[in-house]
C-alpha cells in the first residue's frame, strides 16, 4: 500500500472533460501525482491537447453512450482492463457512476474510487437500469467521493458502507470567484439600474433553464425593472426561447451564448441575483461560484440546494418544478433589494467556510487511503 500522502499513479475514468476534470487533474498533477486520463466520452481535439501540454502521461476516450451502449459493452470493459493491466495504477478514479465507475468495476480495476457527479445518483438511480448499475457499482467500490450530504444519504440507500464515503463539496477558487463592483456588461446593456438575474447552467433536461425563462417572463410583466443575463446553450434552445417569446421577455434578455469560465466572474459581478431551477443537482459548483462572487441564490429547494441557501439569509428557495412559486420568489428578492448587500455576504462567508476548493481538494487523499486499505482488506492488491 502507498504510504499516506505520497506520491501515487492515478487512472482517472471520467464522462469528458470538463472544467471540473481540469482542477481535479490539475491539483492531482500540482500534488506531485502522475495521470493516466482516459474518457468513456468525446474530447474536444483543442482539449485533448491541453492535457498532453498539462503533463498527464496518456490521454484518451471511448465512445460509451448512446443505444448501443450495451452492445459495446464488452469491448469498453476489455479495453478498461487492458489499460489498467498495462499502467498499473496505484488508485483507480473513476466516474460517473453508471458509465466510468462501472466500467471499472466490471474490468476488475483496483482499487477503485467512485465519484458521484451529483445527477448520477440523485437522478438516474430512481429506478430501472441506472439504479442496478449504481447499487452494484457502489458495492464494488473500494471508497466512493461525493459532493453533498444527500448523494451520501442516497448511496447508503443503494448499499455502500457509510465508512467508505467521503463527502467532498467540489469548492470555488476563491481567488478568482471574488466581490466586486458591477463591470462593463451591465452599463453596455443599460440595465446600471435595473433588478438583474442571471442564469448560468446548461439548456439541457434536467436543469431547468425553460423554467427560468418562464417564471422571468412572469415576474418581468409586474415588474418592467427586471432583466436576464441567461448564458450558455444546449439542445433545450427552442424551448427556452419559445418560453421567452411567448411571455414577451425576450428584449428584456441578454442572451450572450457559452461563456468561457474565466469570464464567469464578470458575469456575476454585474448580476443583483443568482438563479437556478436545476432538478438534479448535487452540490451546484456554479452555484457556489455566484456565491463566492457575493451574490445571493434562488434556486429550487431539492436537498442540496439547501445544505447551501438558508432562505431569507443568503438567498431564496422555490418550490421545485413550479414556475408560479419562482416567478414569486423573483418579485420578492426585487422587492428586498436593499438587503441584497447583506444577504450577498452571507453567501460569500458560506463559501469560504465550507466551499474553499484548496481546502476542500486534499480529503481526496482520504478517499484515495480508504480505497486502498479496502482494497488490500479484499486481497484484491494495493
Amino acid at each position: 500500500m502507498v504510504a499516506a500522502g505520497s506520491p501515487v499513479k492515478v487512472l482517472y475514468l471520467t464522462q469528458g472533460w470538463t472544467v471540473h476534470d481540469r482542477r481535479f487533474v490539475t491539483g492531482l498533477l500540482d500534488a506531485g501525482h502522475q495521470v493516466v486520463y482516459r474518457a468513456v466520452g468525446t474530447i474536444p481535439a483543442a482539449r485533448a491537447k491541453e492535457l498532453e501540454v498539462g503533463g498527464v502521461l496518456s490521454v484518451g476516450e471511448w465512445r460509451a453512450s448512446g443505444p448501443d451502449f450495451w452492445f459495446r459493452l464488452p469491448g469498453l470493459v476489455m479495453a478498461v482492463r487492458r489499460l489498467c493491466q498495462e499502467t498499473h495504477p496505484d488508485i483507480v478514479h473513476a466516474g460517473p457512476i453508471q458509465r466510468g465507475a462501472f466500467l471499472a468495476a466490471v474490468a476488475g480495476c483496483r482499487p477503485l474510487v467512485s465519484m458521484s457527479w451529483g445527477s448520477d445518483l440523485l437522478f438516474h438511480a430512481r429506478g430501472g437500469v441506472g439504479r442496478w448499475i449504481a447499487r452494484w457499482t457502489l458495492r464494488r467500490s473500494d471508497s466512493l467521493l461525493c459532493d453533498c450530504e444527500a448523494v451520501r444519504r442516497e448511496s447508503v440507500r443503494l448499499g455502500i458502507d457509510r465508512a467508505r464515503i467521503v463527502v467532498f463539496p467540489w469548492g470555488v477558487d476563491l481567488d478568482k470567484f471574488t466581490p466586486g463592483g458591477p463591470g462593463a456588461v451591465r452599463e453596455t446593456l443599460g440595465w446600471k439600474e435595473s433588478f438583474v438575474l442571471i442564469s448560468a447552467r446548461a439548456w439541457e433536461p434536467g436543469y431547468g433553464v425553460d423554467l427560468v425563462a418562464e417564471a422571468f417572463a412572469a415576474a418581468s410583466s409586474e415588474a418592467a425593472d427586471l432583466r436576464l443575463m441567461l448564458l450558455g446553450d444546449g439542445s433545450e434552445k427552442g424551448r427556452v426561447h419559445r418560453r421567452l417569446e411567448a411571455g414577451g421577455a425576450l428584449r428584456q434578455t441578454y442572451l450572450p451564448g457559452p461563456i468561457e469560465h474565466k469570464d464567469l466572474p464578470g458575469y456575476f459581478r454585474d448580476a443583483d441575483l443568482y438563479v437556478s431551477a436545476s432538478r438534479r443537482d448535487g452540490s451546484s459548483v456554479t452555484m457556489l461560484e455566484a456565491m463566492a462572487c457575493g451574490l445571493p441564490a434562488l434556486v429550487s429547494d431539492i436537498p442540496p440546494n439547501l445544505e447551501w441557501v438558508d432562505g431569507g439569509s443568503n438567498g431564496w428557495t422555490f418550490r421545485d418544478g413550479d414556475s408560479l412559486s419562482l416567478a414569486a420568489a423573483i418579485l420578492q428578492a426585487r422587492k428586498s433589494r436593499t438587503r441584497l448587500k447583506e444577504m450577498g455576504a452571507a453567501a460569500r462567508r458560506v463559501t469560504e467556510k465550507r466551499a474553499d476548493w484548496s481546502k476542500n481538494f486534499p480529503r481526496l487523499q482520504e478517499a484515495y487511503e480508504l480505497a486502498q486499505a479496502g482494497s488490500k482488506r479484499r486481497g484484491l492488491g494495493a
